[in-house]
């Protein structure tokens, strides 16, 4: 089953214009914090720049070279911004370089020690003196300032590169027990867990132990497949004409997949091979029985003791005889009965564990390999030029990276080993499969654009709601802000967890998110504005509702908390912004129908009232008004209006777009103007008034500051008045203005 449409390519690095031609770039990979991008071109010159940071220059190591590997560090010795590399040059040479790299600051290069060709053919004409030339050098690995380097193809070389020594120190040096008289049949190499696994091109994988190069084991997959599929056509081509070129372990090595040059892939359980052919370990350590009973057993009767003895013949022992119990350890048994690896686990351990260096390695607890007992193929639907170019193996799936000359047209597959489903990721345009050191899931695209990541089967709600659970909302904004997605929608659970763990970043982009929700879109006609503004405007604002009731009862709630006072001081300040940013949103649209828009105010006026009692030393001066004058310290402001009519209070309040302020003063004074529906019904009455005294400046205002459409409200007034003054006036105001809509039908 294949699928073209479960991708998506997200922004991770934005553009940066060092990346040079991406049609010339061999290798690409990030060092094990993402801080740094080395490039290797086919010309052999390596690149180093800074993705997060476009004004700093890159750097370039002087000489040729053929690879390089970042160093991957694990204690935490190195410094924060400098990164160590090997480099293997074109006559054989490996040089420690360490890069710097600073905010705003070229990336600098420093080249601590070099290791000489002539210095490892030396090595090696130790421990093999009929070697007289070094044909090749591969960097395996390099672990916190240790690598492990595999000279000739058949030379395990493990240095400690130290900065106070001009030169590496050798740790070890051993020949690997090759079997087939032919060295140059391996086409690809993995390090895990202290082994080296060889792969031929015939399909057969070869496991060396890395301290003394000794053959631990042998997977043949040929004969595995032979052996586990039915002879047909498909399985016979695959394994008389395929060469292999490619392959991975994973990380808890119980699966290995291989890839064909004809666009191929085979995967295996290793658990279930092993079991099939036990001799193909070469290296077993015989299981010894252990002691029946323990070395100082001071009761033989006690309930440690009969443990230790049942343990020790591999047989179940509880001291806990309730039916809770026993209904899990049969649940337990049940779930182990039910698993594919269950005829693995019964018969005995892993596979690894009967080899001596690998019995440190912990084994998988709760996962196990997802491959069909007699293996898995697939082929892959990718253009018939492209080359496999980079594989990442887990127990449950598989990604692989196709790539054409040119880097002109890549591919990224993604193989779920359990079911058998292929899905597809094709590039538009030139694009750079981008390794990560440290990491095994490589699925990130360096194109001119950008670097970008590539998840399947996610849409983009899913990944915010994925980041927003287990990252948080400056990571969700920094995404959203890279590919141009606005505030897109966050989960409701967002804001619960965010309200739980005092998180006001996350509460802030929750409500951020929502910003736009009582607007119509901006992309919209009018008529089509017209038509979503009078069915949604209800059903927007009582999308609202959840939240704002949690907001309300969360400030409520720890309002009378005293360590919790700032925190609710900080969430009162941003729901009143949020919900006065949502008030001017609905008076500003003039598409709404009026009974809509004072529905919806009324509704929002609620939470603000009730907010309000929560604010320090009510009422408080209007930070936010637009008026030019001073403000005059609170007390005074208060008093000053309180002597003031309501219809005064009112009046002013509007002209000078303090509404607030007065109806702080109306809830001082237990009035009901202090809700909106009331204060804008004396506004209305005033403006009447100004009509009927031929003020007509002082009406318009009036309307405008309370949002009203200043049109809509004359041509009401000139259609249903009775006084003939007025009427006269607002003809004589629309013919001089030229509006025909505020003339009476």
């Amino acid at each position: 089953m294949f699928d073209w449409q479960s991708s998506m390519e997200v922004l991770v690095v934005s553009e940066n214009q060092h990346c040079g031609q991406l049609g010339d770039i061999k290798k690409a990979e990030l060092c094990y914090t993402g801080s740094l991008i080395c490039c290797l071109g086919v010309s052999g010159q390596l690149v180093l720049w800074n993705p997060a940071d476009n004004k700093a220059s890159p750097a370039a190591p002087d000489g040729s070279f053929t690879d390089f590997c970042w160093e991957e560090v694990t204690t935490g010795s190195h410094g924060v911004n400098s990164f160590c590399f090997l480099a293997v040059g074109s006559q054989g040479d490996l040089k420690l370089l360490e890069a710097e790299a600073k905010r705003a600051a070229p990336v600098s290069l420093l080249s601590v020690q070099k290791c000489s060709a002539d210095h490892l053919l030396d090595v090696i004409k130790d421990h093999n003196e009929s070697v007289c030339e070094l044909d090749s050098i591969q960097v395996l690995s390099f672990v916190d300032s240790q690598c492990c380097v595999l000279l000739n193809c058949n030379c395990l070389l493990q240095l400690q590169w130290e900065k106070s020594s001009q030169e590496p120190r050798m740790t070890s040096c051993c020949r690997i027990q090759q079997i087939s008289s032919d060295r140059h049949a391996a086409v690809d190499h993995c390090v895990s867990a202290e082994t080296l696994f060889v792969l031929s091109s015939r399909g057969i994988i070869y496991m060396y132990a890395i301290p003394d190069g000794s053959l631990l084991g042998s997977i043949n997959l040929p004969a595995y497949l032979s052996s586990s599929w039915e002879e047909n056509d498909l399985t016979s081509s695959l394994l008389s004409s395929s060469s292999f070129c490619l392959f991975q372990v994973s990380a808890d090595l119980t699966t290995v997949v291989a890839v064909t040059r004809s666009h191929a892939a085979i995967a295996v359980d290793l658990n279930h091979y092993f079991r099939v052919h036990p001799d193909h370990l070469h290296c077993v350590v015989p299981q010894s029985c252990p002691a029946l009973l323990p070395k100082d057993p001071r009761d033989q009767d006690s309930v440690l003791n009969s443990c230790y003895s049942l343990a020790a013949l591999g047989l179940p022992f509880c001291d806990d005889r309730s039916w809770e119990t026993r209904l899990a350890s049969m649940y337990s048994r049940a779930q182990q009965a039910a698993s594919p690896s269950s005829l693995c686990t019964s018969a005995g351990m892993v596979w690894f564990y009967s080899i001596p260096h690998l019995q440190s390695h912990p084994a998988p607890t709760t996962s196990h390999s997802r491959v069909p007992l007699s293996g898995a193929i697939v082929f892959f639907s990718v253009p018939e030029t492209s080359t496999p170019s980079l594989l990442s193996v887990s127990e449950f799936s598989s990604h692989l990276t196709f790539v054409t000359p040119g880097n002109t047209e890549t591919t990224v597959a993604l193989w779920d080993m359990e079911s058998g489903s292929v899905s597809y990721h094709r590039t538009e345009g030139k694009a750079v499969p981008v390794q990560h050191g440290g990491e095994r899931h490589n699925r990130l695209l360096m194109k001119r654009s950008g670097v970008f990541q590539v998840f399947f089967s996610m849409s983009q709600q899913d990944l915010l709601s994925r980041l927003m659970l287990f990252g948080n909302a400056a990571t969700v904004d920094t995404v959203c802000h890279l590919n141009s997605w606005g505030h897109c929608s966050i989960p409701f659970h967002s804001l619960q967890a965010g309200l739980k763990n005092r998180q006001l970043d996350t509460v802030d982009l929750y409500l951020k998110s929502k910003e736009n929700v009582l607007s119509p879109s901006a992309t919209a006609g009018v008529s089509e504005q017209l038509a979503d503004s009078r069915q949604s405007l209800k059903d927007s604002v009582q999308e609202l509702f959840l939240a704002l009731d949690l907001l309300c009862s969360t400030v409520r709630d720890l309002n009378s908390e005293a360590q919790s006072r700032q925190f609710s001081e900080q969430l009162l300040h941003l729901t009143l912004t949020f919900i006065n940013t949502q008030i001017r949103s609905v008076l500003s649209r003039p598409q709404y129908e009026h009974s809509d828009v004072q529905s919806s105010i009324q509704i929002l006026d609620k939470y603000v009232t009730e907010l309000r009692s929560y604010i320090k030393k009510f009422p408080r001066a209007s930070g936010g008004s637009t008026s030019n004058t001073q403000a005059a310290p609170l007390q005074e402001i208060g008093d000053e209006w309180e002597q003031l009519s309501t219809e005064e209070v009112i009046c002013q309040s509007i002209l000078t777009n303090q509404i607030p302020r007065a109806q702080a003063v109306m809830w001082r004074q237990s009035r009901p103007e202090q809700h909106l529906s009331g204060l804008r019904m004396v506004g209305l009455q005033h403006v009447l008034f100004c009509l009927q005294c031929k003020d007509l400046e002082s009406a318009k205002k009036l309307l405008t500051n309370m949002g009203l459409s200043l049109t809509k409200e004359l041509h009401n007034i000139c259609l249903y008045t009775n006084d003939r003054d007025l009427r006269e006036l607002l003809v004589s105001h629309a013919l001089y203005n030229k509006h025909p809509d505020v003339l009476p039908l």
